[in-house]
């Protein structure tokens, strides 16, 4: 959970933190309204008045609020819930968390046979080192 909030922190642009227990963190990102330029709607008013007053029409948006809820379940694991938008950035999350953790995987992993590794470099390099050279023919 914590992991999560840090990386909300980091990458949440506009995503808020509206309530936090032990097991349950909700997000908020409100998009304000958004209308169409009044410079152009005023020439296409001035030129043609159905074109200014559908320009006005069609490029207004509504404000929107968007939600993401994230629970812990009881086998510690995180259930996202809430808006596309919001399911989309936990989604980023939880492939950016399984490639670090695969990373890490074969860092521990060459860690663990160094040892394997070098002696098969090393049985290579001798190899290859005292194989006899063909004579020109």
């Amino acid at each position: 959970m914590e992991d999560f909030e840090i990386y909300m922190f980091q990458h949440g642009k506009g995503w808020n933190l509206v309530n936090e227990t032990g097991s349950m963190l909700v997000y908020e990102k409100i998009q304000q309204a958004q209308k169409g330029s009044c410079l152009i709607a005023l020439i296409l008013l001035i030129l043609f008045i159905i074109p200014g007053v559908l320009y006005l029409y069609f490029t207004s948006k509504p404000a929107k609020t968007f939600r993401l809820t994230v629970k812990v379940d009881s086998k510690e694991r995180l259930i996202a819930s809430g808006d596309p938008e919001g399911l989309s950035l936990y989604e980023s999350f939880t492939k950016k968390d399984l490639q670090v953790s695969r990373i890490e995987r074969a860092i521990g992993w060459a860690k663990k046979h160094w040892l394997v590794l070098f002696l098969i470099a090393s049985t290579l390099l001798l190899f290859i080192s005292i194989a006899p050279i063909p004579p020109p023919v």
